[in-house]
């Protein structure tokens, strides 16, 4: 790899924070957009507003749950549409119509009060305090901050290693935070296993509007992908990759999650861009990949001839 002067290495990375400051809209994207809308209130014009809708007499509110592996694109997904949603944008300083968190290790009741409360700008409580008057606090915090939505992020790491009570538990303080007082949306993201957690709550999960982030594949996305790929090479002044199974050969390696995709996209690129090159090629995609799985050329998927037999979860062998 050539090495560059400061002046190059500052103008390679300018340019791939441009890339990841861009925005790929898919139809889950719009799907979620869709079905975020209908959870809010709406004025005499049709504007929605920062205001949760009941859904039903008892004044509950429902929420969304997004389960997919790892790589999938969900957080972005989700980060980008509540940043850019109209109705969501604070008026006021004093207002926080989102709070996002992501849960804390050790995940329990009290630990995710806390970090919920410090992403409010709480002063911070002693962890000595009652978890149940913590949780008392969160609500009455939303009221104050004019709160709507409140997304929680690796929502599955609370119930993994809970014992039957406290996933009891914790699911009844999920379902409270959606009916009491200062009552928001919840939003929460995690792995598949957070759809096992959720069902052992029936009458919870009845008020979840489930959103899947299904494997993407060559025939179905690969021309998207493809777009994607020129897209971002002329956003770089990068000549595009020539080579015809490209495409097919990084949606394998990316385990057919579209966040992997474009992760091992960036890094191939940002590859080419320290190298001084004039085209993305695959080389760079094999760089990437050997770097992140430490593997050989016979099990690297950029380079092996029958790379669509190679698992990319396999533990490389040497």
């Amino acid at each position: 790899m050539n090495v560059l002067n400061p002046h190059d290495f500052a103008t390679a990375r300018a340019k791939l924070d441009t890339l990841r400051a861009k925005h790929v809209k898919t139809p889950t994207g719009a799907a979620l957009r869709e079905r975020l809308d209908r959870l809010l209130k709406c004025d005499a014009a049709g504007q929605l507003l920062p205001e949760t809708v009941a859904l039903n007499s008892t004044n509950e509110i429902n929420g969304i749950a997004i389960g997919a592996p790892t790589g999938s694109g969900k957080t972005t997904l989700v980060r980008h549409i509540l940043e850019k949603h109209p109705a969501l944008q604070p008026k006021d300083e004093r207002l926080m119509p989102v709070v996002s968190v992501r849960v804390p290790s050790p995940a329990t009741l009290k630990s995710l009060g806390l970090t919920i409360l410090g992403a409010t700008g709480y002063p911070a409580i002693s962890e000595r305090r009652e978890r149940w008057s913590i949780c008392q606090i969160v609500p009455k915090r939303f009221q104050v901050l004019g709160t709507v939505i409140l997304w929680i992020d690796e929502a599955h790491d609370l119930f993994e290693s809970a014992s039957s009570r406290e996933l009891s538990d914790m699911l009844k303080t999920l379902k409270s935070l959606m009916q009491d007082e200062g009552k928001v949306i919840l939003i929460l993201t995690g792995t598949e296993t957070l759809w096992q957690a959720l069902s052992h709550n029936p009458e919870l999960t009845r008020r979840f509007s489930r959103i899947n982030l299904p494997a993407i594949s060559h025939a179905a996305q690969g021309r998207q992908i493809e777009k994607l790929v020129r897209s971002y090479c002329a956003a770089v002044d990068l000549a595009p990759p020539t080579r015809d199974d490209l495409v097919p050969r990084l949606i394998h390696a990316s385990h057919g999650r579209f966040g992997l995709c474009i992760e091992s996209l960036l890094t191939g690129i940002e590859i080419a861009l320290l190298e001084g090159a004039q085209a993305l090629d695959i080389d760079h995609f094999a760089q990437a990949f050997a770097m992140k799985e430490g593997c050989g050329i016979e099990q690297n998927v950029y380079l092996a001839r029958h790379w669509s037999r190679i698992d990319p979860d396999a533990r490389p062998t040497y």
